[in-house]
């Protein structure tokens, strides 16, 4: 028995070290499944954001929507491209976490002039998330889990912070068919990525969502009971 013990508490020890160091290495972030209020989805405001016209590729500023889901703790920003098609991402708290650490990496490089003009090097930079994007040009007809890469590009001589949008392949709606789809690019100002930035921190959603309960805004949206 003397003999089991001293064999079962080294094991233990590595067990539980290991387990520690785990959890370090996780991302400190809440699930996004987590409800921060049972009513529908509320409209946080708005954002502009550049995208490239489809003719001279120049940059055309857009106002995005962004939608709170308290029932699941996601956002949704939706955008129209420059060919007039809308997209909309859904982001969760995980997603929201690496848009504001990679600004936050851009912002100090922006500081510190350190940019460079490579968009080898510069597209994902910072790292990439993984989001449903839904798009369509006369409403929305195609879905798909898709790679969201967060970096910067120069465009006419400036740089903008951007998130690159990667769909390999999208399912069409009520189709087992699959298609590839053209790349789609979001092109920030400092400011413009600040912003966005605000809609995202989670501190920003809850203080939001506290209000609200606190002004006692959510006994009217509650469902009725029958």
């Amino acid at each position: 028995m003397m003999l089991m013990k001293k064999i079962i508490n080294p094991i233990l020890i590595i067990l539980l070290s290991m387990a520690a160091i785990a959890c370090l290495s996780q991302p400190q972030v809440q699930s996004e499944l987590k409800m921060l209020a049972d009513v529908d989805p509320i409209p946080l405001g708005s954002s502009s954001i550049g995208v490239m016209k489809m003719l001279d590729r120049s940059l055309k500023e857009v106002e995005s929507e962004i939608i709170l889901h308290p029932r699941n703790n996601m956002l949704t920003l939706i955008v129209k491209d420059g060919a007039a098609n809308t997209h909309i991402l859904h982001l969760d708290e995980f997603s929201r976490t690496a848009y504001i650490m990679g600004l936050q990496e851009y912002m100090e490089s922006f500081d510190a002039h350190s940019l460079v003009d490579d968009k080898r090097v510069t597209e994902d930079l910072y790292g990439s998330f993984k989001a449903m994007h839904q798009w369509g040009l006369i409403g929305i007809n195609a879905e798909g889990m898709t790679t969201v890469d967060l970096g910067y590009l120069f465009k006419d001589e400036s740089p903008y912070f951007t998130l690159t949008i990667n769909d390999k392949k999208i399912t069409l709606e009520n189709s087992n068919t699959v298609r590839g789809t053209t790349v789609l690019k979001l092109y920030f100002t400092r400011n413009q990525a600040l912003a966005l930035g605000e809609y995202f921190k989670q501190e920003n959603i809850q203080g939001f969502i506290d209000q609200l309960e606190a002004q006692g805004e959510f006994n009217d949206m509650r469902p009725d009971e029958y």
